[in-house]
């Protein structure tokens, strides 16, 4: 099957934006369901699991990270890594997911989230990619 060891990306991609998607709309709810919440972090987490099956070597995996001046990848893992971690706060610490602040914070990350993921995506070198349509489409696949 042509083009199977991409599926991982394909499987992080859409996990991720459904968790996205699901993140932006949480302020718009006059109260969030617990199972809402948690599925947002499973999501992502699972999204994030199974990108690592697309690594060649999983050992250089941390490095991804620290390239944010000049790498949308590594904008792309940071955007990631906070939703998780502004999600694993909410979740665990009862003052923070009562917080007002906290769905609009977490829809602030989802489409940071989201938007990062289309960046990646506009290269140079594929001119077809390389247009405002790009992101456009990652959001409003995250919108779906």
């Amino acid at each position: 099957m042509a083009g199977r060891e991409e599926l991982p990306l394909v499987a992080f991609t859409l996990l991720a934006q459904m968790a996205a998607g699901i993140a932006v709309c949480l302020p718009a709810l006059a109260s969030i369901p617990f199972s809402l919440l948690l599925s947002i972090g499973l999501l992502l987490g699972t999204g994030v699991l199974t990108a690592f099956l697309h690594l060649g070597r999983k050992r250089n995996a941390w490095r991804a990270a620290f390239h944010l001046k000049k790498s949308w990848l590594s904008r792309e893992v940071l955007a990631a890594g906070l939703l998780w971690a502004v999600w694993a706060l909410g979740v665990l610490w009862a003052p923070l997911r009562a917080a007002a602040f906290t769905p609009w914070l977490l829809a602030l990350l989802g489409l940071g989230l989201v938007f990062s993921m289309g960046q990646v995506y506009r290269l140079r070198a594929v001119p077809a990619w390389n247009t405002w349509r790009t992101p456009a489409a990652f959001l409003l696949s995250a919108a779906v």
